[in-house]
């Protein structure tokens, strides 16, 4: 009761950032950065949200038979966009090429609205809106923690990207709140306006977060030369394959589509066959969301900063797929829909509350080209890639052997078991790196055993 009386007492008298301050142990200016860092993800995934349930749909209507396609050509619009967004990046200044990104999706999200209206060509409009929001989540979450990693220090990133996280889940929270209210009076195709509403709520959040900010280094001239723009454009890329430090980032994320991959599919199969009403199936997906983003706030807010800054990085990393590899042996004896809505909700809560904030502190310690261009390039491309390969190769063992359930989980397994020692030598290459490399502040501890 005394703790909360002094977070009562801080907050009457100077307000959120004292109560962050006291909450996290951090400093006051970084607690006022890490309020509106909140903010802007609370925004970002509300919008987020809205539109998650209504892509699960369309994938379940579209018939588990064409997913493997959906991936690819997910992956194929992550493989065309990088580049603009490489481009973008070496020529424009922090504070412009970030409220770009999030105008541009904005536009995407009103001419999609059009369209619907329309009525032109539904199922294929259909069929590029779940790509589309594939690729717009993924890149609009990159270049927030691109961000998030530019302006916070290792130590305090570890304090307060469990905070951080949490503004997120908030959203995610309430995104889909507004998807289930709005279902029963209005049409689907108004809440594109909505998230793009929210859009352009966390650009407000980022102008003033450029503010408080430090200078990225990252800025270019307009006036710089066409062949080192191009050289720029290419590095973030090069680094990637590269630097073993990297390249052992992809392993690990690549192994994560790969099992989540295998989840997707088995959700597909259990709710496709035992629940045949649309709206029942939105209902659903919107309902494990809600119970995800509860137990996802509770473990950022009490679970995440303690976990790294107490048993670090490697713990971080191993915890979600120790934890998917239990789950698959599970699944392949009872497959059934709620040890599946377990499954959904435990890999998701774990990803987004541990292993999502974990991943971006492993980035931290590189420098700008690397925290921009190349973590975009393996957070749009590599991801998506890894679900790409991942549809095909299912598809495959499902053409030649054909693949229950049961089997697919018992690849799940297999594959998560993979997984958690790519966690193991990607926390032993993060302490390598981390005592090679110059840090962005003095006192941060070693995680050395």
């Amino acid at each position: 009761m005394n703790v909360i009386s002094r977070w009562v007492n801080a907050w009457r008298r100077r307000g959120m950032t004292s109560l962050i301050a006291r909450f996290t142990g951090c400093a006051d200016r970084e607690a006022k950065l890490a309020a509106w860092s909140f903010a802007y993800f609370f925004f970002l995934l509300s919008g987020y949200y809205i539109l998650r349930p209504l892509r699960d749909e369309m994938g379940v209507r579209g018939g588990i038979d064409h997913i493997q396609w959906l991936f690819t050509g997910t992956f194929l619009l992550s493989l065309a966009a990088v580049p603009a967004y490489a481009w973008l990046v070496s020529r424009l200044p922090r504070r412009k090429f970030l409220p770009v990104v999030y105008h541009f999706f904005t536009l995407n999200l009103i001419l999609f609205w059009i369209t619907l209206l329309s009525g032109f060509n539904p199922e294929w409009t259909a069929r590029f809106f779940f790509m589309w929001v594939s690729v717009f989540n993924m890149f609009v979450v990159s270049v927030f923690w691109s961000f998030m990693a530019d302006i916070f220090n290792e130590r305090d990133a570890k304090k307060l990207f469990g905070f951080i996280a949490a503004g997120g889940t908030a959203g995610a929270l309430a995104g889909p709140s507004v998807t289930l209210f709005s279902l029963a009076w209005m049409s689907p195709d108004h809440l594109l306006l909505i998230s793009a509403l929210l859009l352009q709520c966390a650009v407000l959040c980022i102008r003033k977060l450029d503010l408080l900010a430090p200078v990225s280094p990252l800025k270019t001239t307009a006036s710089a030369k066409p062949r080192a723009g191009l050289g720029t454009f290419f590095s973030g890329i090069v680094s990637v394959f590269t630097s073993r430090y990297l390249s052992t980032i992809v392993l690990y994320i690549f192994l994560l589509t790969a099992a989540a991959t295998c989840l997707y599919y088995i959700s597909l199969d259990v709710v496709g066959a035992r629940i045949a009403d649309p709206r029942q199936r939105t209902a659903l997906f919107a309902s494990m969301d809600l119970a995800v983003n509860v137990i996802t706030l509770f473990l950022q807010a009490f679970a995440t900063g303690r976990l790294l800054t107490g048993k670090g990085v490697t713990a971080g990393l191993a915890l979600l797929p120790l934890s998917l590899a239990a789950g698959f042996v599970v699944m392949s004896a009872w497959p059934i829909i709620p040890i599946l809505a377990g499954m959904v909700i435990l890999r998701r809560s774990l990803n987004y509350s541990i292993t999502g904030p974990t991943r971006e502190v492993l980035f931290t310690i590189v420098d700008e080209n690397q925290k921009y261009k190349s973590k975009n390039f393996i957070d749009t491309v590599i991801y998506r890639g890894g679900d790409a390969f991942s549809a095909w190769s299912i598809t495959g063992m499902r053409s030649l052997f054909g693949l229950p359930v049961q089997g697919l989980a018992a690849v799940g397994a297999a594959v998560s078991v993979l997984w958690l020692f790519s966690a193991i030598l990607t926390g032993r290459m993060y302490r390598g790196f981390r005592r090679s490399e110059p840090l962005k502040a003095e006192g941060v501890r070693d995680e050395t055993p």
